[in-house]
């Protein structure tokens, strides 16, 4: 089985489509492209890759978070309900949710199983630029 890739570098990207780069571990020195995930309209700005499943979410300006199967590179699904850019990603600790953060100043819980947003927190005074989940 392969495993899930340990460091994450975010390519620079024309005004027509955005791409997300991850690099394996141990290749950090050479900077090899493992693989190009394309489907963003805008610069992807986060990328995080869950601690127990083999998936990955990438976070872009265009206001939309998309999972990634991490063994056969396709997207799976795609969050949409912020209203402007999402500065952050990050899967729970089970991988059954992830939380975003947004220049909408609001972070959402989402379910990673249907895509439906589970909860939208407000109230933030700015931009929500990391949002996390507890380890325990």
């Amino acid at each position: 089985t392969s495993s899930l890739p340990e460091t994450t570098t975010t390519s620079l990207h024309d005004q027509a489509e955005s791409t997300t780069t991850a690099s394996k571990a141990g290749e950090e020195e050479t900077g090899n492209c493992v693989r190009t995930l394309r489907g963003h309209r805008k610069e992807v700005l986060c990328v995080a890759f869950s601690p127990v499943a083999k998936a990955i979410v990438t976070a872009s300006r265009d206001g939309t978070v998309k999972l990634w199967s991490a063994v056969g590179w396709e997207q799976v699904r795609c969050f949409s309900g912020h209203g402007s850019g999402v500065l952050s990603a990050c899967f729970s600790p089970n991988s059954q949710a992830v939380i975003t953060g947004s220049k909408d100043k609001t972070a959402k819980i989402w379910s990673v199983q249907t895509g439906r947003c589970l909860r939208t927190l407000k109230g933030h005074q700015a931009a929500v630029r990391s949002a996390a989940f507890s380890p325990q």
